[in-house]
């Protein structure tokens, strides 16, 4: 999953100020999200086993679902963004 992490890890860099720990997961990158809160947006078009991906992560504890269904919210854990702030 290296392109994924990649991605989390600039997300996470440049928007460090937010403190932002949940992402969602839309299809494409025409596709608009309302949200009461800032979120990591990682694109099926860009990462097609994203879903797939993350299910992974969620059963190995680094993330937890926060919503299930046709547009996923994921919160990463706090161990999960350390580990990925700590490999730059």
């Amino acid at each position: 999953m290296p392109s994924l992490f990649t991605e989390l890890r600039q997300d996470l860099l440049k928007n460090k100020s937010l403190f932002l720990r949940e992402l969602v997961i839309p299809s494409s990158e025409g596709l608009s999200f309302n949200s009461d809160k800032p979120r990591i947006r990682i694109h099926e078009t860009r990462h097609p086993a994203a879903k797939n991906q993350f299910a992974i992560l969620a059963n190995e504890g680094l993330v937890e679902v926060v919503r299930a269904g046709n547009y996923p919210i994921y919160r990463l854990t706090e161990s999960f963004v350390d580990s990925l702030e700590a490999h730059q």
